[in-house]
């Protein structure tokens, strides 16, 4: 390959057992070291018209002679391949089998979940960097900013303005010098009041420290798995949301006549170590006959605008919801309960929405009234909460034959 200026160097030592070629210092053979040099000189002559007869010189004399032809062609042809390339890669991501595209949604809703809890934010880790480096380095900047201030109140300048001082009394021209040693001493002694007030104000807060540690983890967490900062980190999350969007509005879906999503809750003060990568934990017990009237509100054709992510992308929002029943079952840590939404078709986020509202109207955060206001104005400010991702499931999908 050519050097990063450019050039070929090609170089032959020859003795008189052999020789020995070169190009940019690597050993080539002499078929090899003919293949190169015959691209780099070009002797014309009487007889050129002889390298017709070279078979190997017969695709390159035709290119070059239908060139501004086939050239616009060949250009088109190739952005029609790597986009028919592109075509073919998504089209295999959709073949695998249901279980595979199930578990590929699963984890992206984990990831997207990871990252939107985070609420990254442009220069936060820097921010919290240099916070933690002055907590974690209190000590020494307390030493340092003492013998600086003990410096300036006993060692200063006070003692050369008081010599100056007496100097000038003899000769007029110090004034100039004595001037200056004034502006020295002010500058000197404000610097020491600010060095007085920072070393006042200084505190170790441990409680903060921890804090900042805890959170500059979670950044750099997701810094290792997901980007060298925030911005790529977003980005990330667009590019995730997308594919889980393509996974959930997959081809074979279309043929779908109905899914059935569950969504797993359990009700105790305490954690539950063998629930808790599945279920999510609230604490208290709920209304349940209110809960089920919501949920009878939200069985039939509505329009789910209220219920689905502000971002959606899909075309509409109308979804029929078949049945929204719930079961409970008593477990040695309290009470569990499973919602089972079974529907033509969800969106985004649009389920565990759901969830978010039956527990906020059990809980009397919303009323019925609330419900039938999301359904028939859209208004998202009327639903409840989005919950974990961790809780829901993909029960099962009927299709159609």
């Amino acid at each position: 390959e050519p050097t990063p200026d450019g050039l070929v160097i090609v170089s032959r030592k020859i003795t008189p057992s052999r020789s020995i070629s070169r190009v940019n210092d690597e050993t080539v053979t002499a078929a090899r070291l003919g293949q190169i040099t015959g691209l780099l000189l070009d002797i014309h002559g009487q007889h050129e018209h002889q390298s017709l007869l070279h078979k190997s010189k017969h695709l390159e004399i035709l290119d070059a002679y239908v060139r501004p032809l086939t050239q616009p062609v060949k250009s088109q042809i190739a952005k029609e391949y790597q986009r028919y390339r592109a075509l073919a890669g998504r089209l295999k991501e959709f073949s695998m089998d249901r279980e595979a595209r199930i578990r590929e949604a699963d984890f992206l809703r984990f990831e997207i979940q990871e990252i939107e809890e985070a609420a990254l934010r442009e220069g936060e880790e820097e921010e919290l960097a240099a916070r933690h480096r002055r907590l974690a380095n209190s000590r020494r900047i307390a030493e340092n900013l003492g013998r600086a201030h003990e410096a300036l109140q006993w060692e200063g300048i006070s003692g050369a303005v008081r010599a100056v001082e007496e100097a000038a009394q003899y000769d007029g021209d110090l004034k100039g010098i004595c001037d200056q040693l004034y502006d020295g001493e002010s500058i000197l002694n404000d610097a020491c009041r600010d060095i007085s007030a920072y070393l006042d104000a200084l505190e170790f807060d441990e409680e903060a420290f921890h804090q900042i540690e805890e959170r500059l983890d979670v950044i750099r967490g997701l810094q290792a798995k997901y980007g060298r900062n925030a911005a790529e980190i977003v980005r990330r999350l667009e590019e995730k949301k997308a594919r889980l969007a393509e996974l959930e509005n997959f081809d074979a879906c279309r043929s779908a006549k109905r899914k059935t999503y569950a969504y797993s809750l359990y009700f105790s003060r305490r954690e539950n170590p063998l629930k808790e990568r599945y279920c999510v934990r609230v604490s208290g017990t709920p209304d349940f006959e209110k809960m089920l009237a919501a949920a009878k509100m939200l069985e039939g054709e509505h329009d789910f605008k209220a219920f689905c992510a502000a971002d959606s992308s899909a075309k509409t929002t109308v979804r029929t919801l078949y049945a929204v029943r719930m079961e409970r079952e008593r477990c040695f840590t309290g009470e569990e309960l499973r919602i089972y939404v079974t529907g033509n078709g969800f969106l985004y986020n649009m389920v565990r929405t759901v969830v978010g509202t039956l527990l906020d109207v059990g809980f009397s955060g919303r009323s019925l009234a609330d419900v039938e206001r999301a359904l028939s104005a859209g208004d998202r400010a009327a639903v409840g909460r989005t919950m974990p991702a961790k809780g829901l499931c993909l029960l099962s999908v009927e299709y159609e034959g």
